[in-house]
């Protein structure tokens, strides 16, 4: 498959030691491309990027701490120079929606604010029917009323999806940004888990299926593999 971006180019990742992103950096790296990622605390990723180093050679990761990426401006420094980036259970949707509507507006901004060819790429939500049309139930069981318990969190993780969707696809349109904007539908993703000291989200219901527990897979359509994304 040809890229729009040229091999050795570097791409920015954010949230780079979550599960998915873990593996769009292992991808990135085994494609040719350079990584600048994201973290909260470079500490925690420290297991990520010795396993990346010792696969794919030392200086090809270079590791920035956001602490908040919704803050206005935080990303600034993140996307300079760069022509990529990748956008990578909270049951409270007042925490999780707002955030990433917020992070999304900040690295967009950030975006907006350089010269180079950007194509940022985020992750949509499957359950839509076309870029104006969603599933509202979902939205409706994500926002209904406290308390808010563990069992609505994938609601509270598809309306965030929904919202941040939405959003991109408005910015896009109001402000005709220089740079092209991409929404890709990546399902649930099933693979390795490249390092266990971080979460294994999704990865993790495989060995639930070898534990004998059923419930949480079974209720999930559509699958890929994460190396794949």
């Amino acid at each position: 498959m040809s890229s729009t971006i040229a091999p050795g180019s570097s791409v920015l990742v954010t949230g780079a030691n979550g599960y998915i992103a873990s593996h769009v950096v292992d991808q990135l790296l085994e494609a040719g491309f350079n990584v600048r990622g994201t973290v909260r605390d470079v500490k925690e990723a420290a297991g990520l990027l010795k396993k990346w180093e010792d696969k794919h050679g030392k200086d090809r990761v270079d590791l920035i701490v956001v602490k908040d990426i919704a803050a206005p401006g935080a990303l600034d420094l993140a996307v300079q120079g760069l022509n990529s980036l990748n956008v990578s259970f909270d049951p409270n949707p007042n925490t999780v929606v707002t955030e990433v509507v917020s992070s999304l507006h900040s690295l967009l901004e950030s975006a907006a604010k350089t010269a180079e060819p950007w194509r940022p790429p985020t992750t949509g939500v499957a359950r839509k029917i076309s870029e104006e049309t969603y599933s509202e139930d979902f939205v409706r069981e994500a926002w209904a009323p406290p308390p808010y318990t563990q069992e609505r969190a994938m609601a509270v993780y598809g309306a965030s999806k929904i919202a941040a969707e939405r959003a991109l696809f408005a910015y896009a349109k109001e402000k005709k940004p220089h740079f092209t904007t991409n929404s890709i539908v990546l399902g649930v993703n099933f693979g390795k888990v490249l390092d266990w000291s971080v979460s294994a989200s999704s990865g993790d219901f495989i060995k639930e299926l070898f534990k004998g527990n059923y419930e949480k897979p079974k209720q999930l359509t559509y699958h890929r593999a994460a190396k794949q994304t």
